[in-house]
C-alpha cells in the first residue's frame, strides 16, 4: 500500500501494488471497487495519488504522472513521451491555481502551468537534479524541496531557489518534507529527523 486517503463522500481510497498498480475504493457500507491502472494506460510503478475536488485523479510514480477522470479513463500523461528527459517522479503537488509541481530523480523540479508550459529547475539553478519530496509554505508562495543535495526553498513567484546544504558539518541528504502549523519544516533523512524552525536553526532527532 503506497497511499491511503479519505474521499469527501466517505470512501476510503487505497493505492497499492508494485509491478502492477491498483486503486481500491471502499465505501462506508463495505463495498469495494478495484481498478487496474496498467489496464487503463499507466506505465511504471506508482508512488502516490491525488484525488481532485472535480473527480479527476492524478497518479504518479516511476513512469510519469497520469490524469484520469472520475471513472478512471486516461485523460493525460506526463512522461518521456511528452518530451521530458526523465519520468522518475517521487512526489507531486498541485497548487490552488492549478500549477503542478513534480519532484523527480534525474531532472530536479518540474513545474507545469495550467496553460501547459513545462519548466525544469535543477542544478543549472542550484536546485540539484534529484528531488524527493515537496511541501508548500506561506500560502503556496514558497515550495520546500527535499533533495539529495539539501533543502531548497523555492519562491513560486520569482522562480528563484535558495539551497541549504549543510547542518553543521553534516551534508543534508533529504528524503521527505512536511511543514506544520507553526511553520516548522520537518525533513526525513537516512539518519533521523531534522527540524528547521522559522529562525533557520536546524535540530536533529535520532533514536
Amino acid at each position: 500500500c503506497w497511499n491511503t486517503t479519505r474521499l469527501p463522500d466517505g470512501r476510503l481510497r487505497i493505492l497499492s501494488g508494485f509491478s502492477r498498480n491498483y486503486v481500491t475504493d471502499i465505501s462506508p457500507d463495505g463495498r469495494t471497487q478495484t481498478i487496474d491502472l496498467h489496464q487503463r494506460g499507466m506505465k511504471g510503478s506508482a508512488r502516490g495519488i491525488i484525488s481532485m475536488a472535480d473527480g479527476h485523479v492524478w497518479v504518479y510514480g516511476l513512469g510519469g504522472a497520469y490524469q484520469f477522470d472520475s471513472q478512471f479513463n486516461l485523460v493525460r500523461e506526463i512522461n518521456k513521451s511528452s518530451g521530458l528527459p526523465s519520468d522518475r517522479f517521487r512526489h507531486m503537488l498541485i497548487a490552488g491555481d492549478g500549477t503542478i509541481y513534480i519532484a523527480s530523480l534525474g531532472m530536479g523540479l518540474l513545474e507545469i502551468t495550467p496553460q501547459g508550459i513545462q519548466t525544469i529547475y535543477n542544478s543549472a539553478q542550484g536546485l540539484g537534479d534529484n528531488a524527493w519530496s515537496l511541501a508548500f509554505r506561506n500560502n503556496e508562495q514558497q515550495l520546500v524541496v527535499a533533495t539529495q543535495e539539501g533543502a531548497v526553498f523555492f519562491d513560486t513567484q520569482s522562480k528563484q531557489g535558495t539551497l541549504e546544504s549543510r547542518h553543521g558539518d553534516t551534508k543534508l541528504t533529504l528524503r521527505s518534507v512536511k511543514v506544520d502549523v507553526n511553520d516548522n519544516v520537518w525533513f526525513g533523512t537516512r539518519n533521523g529527523v531534522l527540524k528547521r524552525p522559522p529562525d533557520g536553526k536546524y535540530k536533529r532527532f535520532t533514536t
